[in-house]
């Protein structure tokens, strides 16, 4: 690729960056079949705002990168052992906050409304209610919002979608569950996220504590050492 349409394309990242910070940002978060995908429906008929989903940012997105950033330091670390050639939290937190918003930007792009029109971008991505604190960390002005509805209704809405008259197979379910769900979160993370409960539905940030290391940066706030690895679906 020619090195004039590698600065165009960077130009034009930088451009699409400075437009999502200057939009409201929301997440949709809540236990599948609790209503999410309604309202995103419900919101994206307003002319002002555009949701979309599911980016799964902080549920496989920035996971994978943090490992990926632990990976590439560990081998620097084992066969060339400077500390200048590492990466850097920062980077880990400033590369996870351009691969957000370039994907908000793209919903937006697709929504077909009139690009300047929207006021609001958000995502719905039920997982993200594990991960709000995170989330909140690359947006601390962002809005939540949680739905929370009776899980005997919930149940009722999967058993129309998956139960035996919907003529699915068992073996459907499963692995929609699966992959909505996951597994628990390990009972003993690499680093505890906040300390208290109510800290994962609280609007402001709670900072993920950095682990000394030489990989770290005195001013990042988010480690590759402290966010867990994705959690893999399970099929049965």
């Amino acid at each position: 690729m020619a090195a004039s349409n590698i600065e165009q394309l960077r130009q034009d990242w930088h451009h699409a960056q400075n437009f999502i910070a200057s939009r409201k940002k929301f997440f949709i978060v809540g236990s599948p079949k609790s209503g999410t995908t309604w309202l995103l429906n419900l919101l994206n008929g307003h002319h002002e705002i555009v949701v979309n989903g599911e980016g799964r940012f902080t549920w496989r997105l920035v996971p994978w990168l943090a490992q990926a950033v632990k990976a590439f330091n560990d081998d620097q670390a084992k066969f060339v052992g400077k500390e200048v050639t590492y990466l850097r939290d920062v980077d880990l937190q400033m590369a996870s906050r351009m691969f957000i918003d370039i994907q908000l930007c793209r919903y937006i792009e697709t929504s077909g409304k009139p690009l300047f029109s929207v006021a609001a971008v958000g995502d719905k991505t039920p997982q993200h209610a594990m991960s709000m604190p995170l989330l909140s960390q690359f947006y601390p002005d962002a809005q939540f919002l949680h739905i929370v509805r009776d899980p005997r209704d919930a149940a009722v809405s999967g058993w129309h979608h998956f139960g035996p008259d919907s003529q699915k197979e068992q073996q459907d379910y499963l692995a929609y569950s699966s992959a909505r769900s996951g597994p628990r979160p390990s009972p003993q993370p690499a680093t505890p996220v906040g300390s208290s409960e109510k800290n994962t539905t609280s609007k402001s940030a709670t900072k993920i504590s950095t682990p000394t290391n030489p990989h770290t940066s005195p001013d990042a706030s988010i480690s590759s050492e402290s966010i867990p690895p994705p959690q893999t679906s399970k099929r049965a």
